[in-house]
């Protein structure tokens, strides 16, 4: 595993810090999503695995909550995802900082399965969300992996361990 720090040039004064699989190619973006790392093709044929991070601001001016971060993303996944099915769903601690867990299985705009296991966290009204993106046949190996990268994760806003 290599240690990344993510940062995203719209939202400065946040890292996340977070270890990834030493063979994954990286991309980093200007603009969220600020950091991609894709499973190379020679490992997973043609089903990559991926895992994105982003780190946002909301819309609007109104302050933003864990629950109402995740509650909102629940809803928006419910009514917009015809065949989202939540597999598990709750409070995960992210680095010392209170986050939340979500996996669910659902089909891909290209009309694959994926499983989708995301971690959101709010700290100093930033949300900051991790995704790993996977193949229902390679569930027991992405669970694991996203346990690893969990655990690796941390928060640091201002150059203080959030």
């Amino acid at each position: 595993m290599i240690r990344e720090a993510v940062a995203a040039a719209t939202v400065p004064g946040v890292v996340v810090s977070l270890e990834r699989p030493d063979s994954w190619l990286v991309e980093r973006g200007e603009t969220t999503p600020a950091f991609l790392a894709l499973q190379p093709e020679n490992e997973a044929g043609p089903f990559r695995d991926n895992l994105l991070v982003a780190i946002e601001k909301p819309a609007t001016e109104q302050p933003l909550d864990l629950e109402t971060a995740q509650s909102m993303s629940r809803a928006q996944a419910l009514a917009t995802v015809p065949d989202y099915h939540l597999i598990d769903d709750r409070p995960l601690e992210v680095g010392g900082v209170d986050g939340w867990f979500r996996a669910a299985v659902y089909s891909s705009e290209s009309m694959t399965t994926v499983t989708v296991r995301q971690l959101f966290a709010v700290h100093g009204g930033v949300l900051v969300t991790i995704t790993l993106t996977s193949f229902p046949f390679r569930d027991p190996e992405s669970s694991e992996l996203f346990e690893r990268v969990a655990a690796t994760c941390s928060i640091t806003t201002e150059g203080a361990e959030a």
